[in-house]
């Protein structure tokens, strides 16, 4: 475990909800980090997350689990026990925080990218298109084998680069609630054969 792995345990303990300025700064620092950091985590803590889990979900597992994590290797790392370990220079990379517009889903991509997309950046930044009709936010998706053009809207969700589809299964328009891509459709019907904005 290197130090910036045990200084996020130790956030997700102490302030699971970043409310704090400085602890808030720190969590957007490393938040492009956090998979890595939460996949040894969660080898640390012994969970097995499925394909299709969501971070959100994998981080309020971990909420639970970081107490446990915490007693087992704070006081062996204070009696010098445990050493932090630099990370490794040929895998280390800089980063900034995300923005908002980091959510945006580029059609271009495979589909499986953006699947993983709209799982990994929930609650932020959140994954979007922009249609004719309004921003629309994606919520829930899955990758299907054959789709429309990429950045073309169909009855069963968006083509992706790679000729898949994200099939849309929750979605959200500009000051609406969420709701099903199927709820969604039946209000606005034009929008299959349309294209996102870019």
């Amino acid at each position: 475990m290197n130090l910036s792995e045990f200084i996020l345990s130790v956030l997700l303990v102490i302030h699971p909800t970043g409310q704090d300025d400085d602890v808030r700064k720190l969590r957007n620092e490393l938040v492009k980090a956090r998979l890595e950091n939460l996949s040894l985590k969660l080898r640390l803590a012994r969970i097995s997350p499925k394909p299709e889990d969501e971070l959100k979900v994998l981080e309020e597992t971990l909420e639970v689990e970081a107490p446990a994590l915490l007693t087992r290797y704070l006081g062996p790392w204070l009696r010098g026990k445990i050493t932090a370990t630099p990370q490794p220079e040929d895998g280390a990379s800089m980063t900034r925080p995300l923005r908002r517009e980091d959510g945006r889903l580029d059609p271009a991509r495979s589909g499986a990218e953006l699947e993983r997309q709209v799982r990994a950046y929930q609650p932020w930044p959140g994954s979007y298109v922009d249609t004719d009709e309004g921003r629309l936010i994606v919520w829930r998706a899955e990758l299907e084998d054959e789709g429309p053009p990429p950045g073309v809207f169909d009855e069963g969700g968006l083509g992706t680069g790679d000729g898949s589809r994200l099939r849309l299964r929750e979605v959200q328009p500009a000051g609406r609630d969420r709701m099903s891509w199927d709820a969604y459709l039946r209000g606005r019907p034009a929008i299959v054969g349309s294209s996102i904005v870019r």
